[in-house]
């Protein structure tokens, strides 16, 4: 393995935070904290202000630090006047910023701050294993943190988040499905540091079990088995929770290929990677060179919680690939994605976007004389069948005129009356009724003018993965 201290070290220069931002950080939360505490007092509610998240365990990353501010309740508030209460002392505090409401597990308040993120997040204040909301934990986790991490170490925390973050791995909502701050920072404490972090990553194996507190010290299967996930990294404040069961298969996999990577060929490009633009030009280069067929469904926004908005569009995505699959295309990739406010897409790269007019059906074998009675009474005479069933070799075959013969023509009938017959979720099914289009090939190319965020999701569609490996046209820029 090559010495990567070289790289790590300059790239940490760019991600420490320096003295003029953690004070104006510091001096900013402390604020916020002190109108928020006002607002509490005038409420007469014995609820607790605490800073959380990144800021308060020193682990952002310069130029990225967000705001986690938690309103903690006593544990006997109902649950109705938990979300009402968090929610006005939120917007009554950060008025003069525009706040709005986002939605978790619960309601909470955002807003943007002099550039920065603030979140006002309501939770209990409970003891450890008699959770009530999901975001019990966290005063937990911070206390965890601060007490076990050291200087050093949230500096190797700042590499592992902005090295995930790079690649597209950072962050444990239904958008990104990868890793939560939380779960970088219990993996920096089970391995030490980044560097040992991606040793050990690049020979995790399935159902990889890190428990950096021994709720499961020989009782390893145990876990597996009570969770299941591709990852079990066990929550240290909380045995009974996985940290890592948002994280995909898929992407756990990409971490494990990006470890070797980086460890045969340290760069800082793993880090600060080039942003491949794809336009019109490129994109029918792109295609010309391939030899295949991309497909986009395009349509509206989605208006509802972002996570909901991720789950149904990864969702149909599934639905049409099987759906396409089982016309005979052969799909290669698909991906879902949206702007989050007036434009979703789902892509497909086939093999081909025309099929031959027949397909061939193999039956049953002929010594199985009622399957072979049954599959003959459903195809001889039928209107898509070609000819006559035939013997090849011991089974049954027939000839059948497809159903679909262009992948267009094949998504157009799914998506009669948005889909939803098919098991498109009903939102994305809403918003294809009110509106979409099926792009093949240059077609794909009005839809790249002024429109970066597309063209960036299909440049990276296109292009494999890791980036840091190069990505595809001339365009590309650091």
């Amino acid at each position: 393995m090559r010495d990567v201290s070289p790289v790590l070290e300059e790239v940490l220069h760019a991600l420490r935070p320096d003295g003029a931002e953690r004070k104006r950080i510091m001096g900013l939360a402390e604020e916020l904290m002190r109108r928020l505490g006002e607002e509490v007092r005038r409420s007469g509610f014995d609820i607790e202000v605490r800073l959380e998240g990144s800021v308060a365990k020193g682990t952002w990353i310069k130029g990225e630090a967000d705001l986690d501010i938690f309103l903690r309740f006593p544990r006997d508030f109902e649950r109705g006047a938990f979300r009402k209460i968090a929610l006005e002392l939120g917007k009554r505090a950060l008025s003069e910023h525009q706040p709005y409401e986002r939605y978790s597990e619960h309601p909470y308040v955002e807003a943007v701050v002099n550039g920065v993120v603030v979140d006002i997040v309501p939770c209990y204040r409970v003891e450890p294993r008699d959770w009530l909301s999901s975001t019990d934990r966290t005063p937990y986790h911070t206390k965890y943190v601060i007490e076990r991490l050291g200087e050093r170490g949230k500096d190797e925390v700042r590499l592992l988040k902005r090295f995930l973050r790079a690649n597209g791995l950072y962050g444990a909502d239904a958008k990104v499905r990868g890793f939560s701050g939380m779960l970088c920072e219990t993996l920096i404490l089970k391995y030490g540091s980044f560097a040992s972090l991606l040793e050990g990553a690049a020979a995790w194996g399935r159902h990889e079990v890190i428990d950096v507190e021994g709720h499961y010290a020989g009782r390893e299967e145990e876990a597996r088995e009570l969770f299941g996930e591709p990852l079990i990294v066990i929550d240290p404040v909380d045995g009974g929770r996985n940290l890592a069961s948002a994280l995909s298969e898929e992407n756990l996999w990409r971490f494990v290929a990006l470890a070797r990577a980086f460890l045969e060929e340290p760069s800082a490009d793993f880090f600060f990677p080039k942003e491949v633009v794809l336009g019109p030009s490129e994109l029918r280069a792109e295609l010309e060179r391939r030899g295949s067929c991309l497909v986009i469904l395009a349509f509206g926004g989605i208006d509802a919680v972002v996570d909901v908005v991720w789950s149904q569009l990864r969702k149909s995505e599934a639905v049409l690939r099987r759906a396409l699959e089982g016309e005979g295309f052969k799909v290669y990739r698909a991906s879902a994605w949206t702007d989050e406010r007036s434009m979703s897409a789902i892509a497909f790269e086939l093999e081909a976007g025309e099929l031959p007019p027949l397909e061939l059906r193999i039956g049953p074998p002929v010594l199985r004389r009622a399957d072979s009675e049954r599959f003959l009474r459903k195809h001889r005479g039928a209107k898509d069948t070609v000819g006559e069933p035939w013997v090849r070799g011991d089974r049954w075959a027939v000839e059948k005129l497809r159903r679909f013969r262009r992948a267009g023509d094949a998504l157009e009938g799914f998506l009669e009356g948005g889909g939803e017959a098919l098991g498109i979720p009903k939102m994305v099914a809403e918003a294809i009724r009110r509106g979409h289009a099926v792009l093949i090939n240059d077609q794909v190319s009005s839809l790249l003018e002024d429109n970066q965020k597309l063209s960036k999701f299909l440049a990276e569609f296109l292009g494999g993965w890791p980036m840091a490996r190069g990505g595809i046209g001339p365009r590309a820029t650091r």
